[in-house]
């Protein structure tokens, strides 16, 4: 398993995309802002961390998934990326608190969760 320790910078860019900052970085993948400069929009970036083709391939089924769904609850997918050398997928932003956040905020019980 190889896994990739450098990280996306704000300012970076590649094709149209510009890094705006990370939001997130999880076991897996990290999750960056980027600003699309061809049609001034805001986009997010789910790149992975590494790069073994068994969790290529997952990414790559996980933005076919995601793409045919078209849900108010669902993100909407914008394709498949590479990203100095690592897999990745563009997807729409949503600016909001993480469920992290929310749940600190919120502080639900075990039957208002499930609800």
């Amino acid at each position: 398993m190889t896994v990739v320790a450098n990280s996306l910078n704000p300012g970076e860019h590649f094709g149209t995309y510009e890094v705006i900052r990370m939001l997130g970085r999880g076991s897996q993948a990290e999750v960056y802002q980027l600003l699309d400069h061809r049609c001034s929009e805001m986009r997010a970036l789910k790149l992975l961390s590494n790069r073994s083709p068994m969790f290529r391939q997952r990414l790559m089924n996980e933005e076919n998934v995601q793409s045919r769904i078209r849900h108010k609850n669902v993100v909407r997918s914008f394709g498949f990326v590479e990203v100095g050398g690592r897999a990745g997928f563009l997807m729409e932003f949503v600016d909001g608190m993480s469920l992290d956040q929310w749940l600190v905020r919120h502080k639900l019980d075990v039957s208002e969760a499930l609800r």
